[in-house]
């Protein structure tokens, strides 16, 4: 029996599986507009990538479309958004911080 790859087996477990989709693909999926899929990315702190380029799976459409239906329904206006998503990766960011530094 063959051992997967350590990069395969993180992937999975901290992704949701390989970047199967490019930035359009995920705002389609989830119903959004590609700016607001860019600044929502941008605000959770990580890398710009090319509209092109397959960096996103299944759990990046999933999660834009429950904060893009937090704007649709009425729940909070699109500053809100975005400094909720920004706060969320801020502490996102400081917890593996954390969880790094304990071991």
């Amino acid at each position: 029996m063959t051992r997967p790859h350590v990069a395969d087996v993180l992937e999975t477990e901290l992704l949701g599986g390989s970047p199967r989709y490019t930035r359009t693909d995920v705002a389609q999926a989830a119903g959004a507009d590609i700016d607001v899929a860019r600044q929502l990315w941008r605000a959770l702190g990580f890398a710009d990538v090319a509209d092109d380029e397959r960096a996103f799976t299944d759990r990046d459409v999933e999660a834009l479309k429950a904060v893009n239906g937090l704007v649709t329904a009425g729940i909070v206006d699109d500053t809100t958004q975005i400094a909720m998503t920004r706060a969320m990766g801020q502490s996102l960011a400081r917890l593996a911080d954390w969880h790094v530094a304990a071991e």
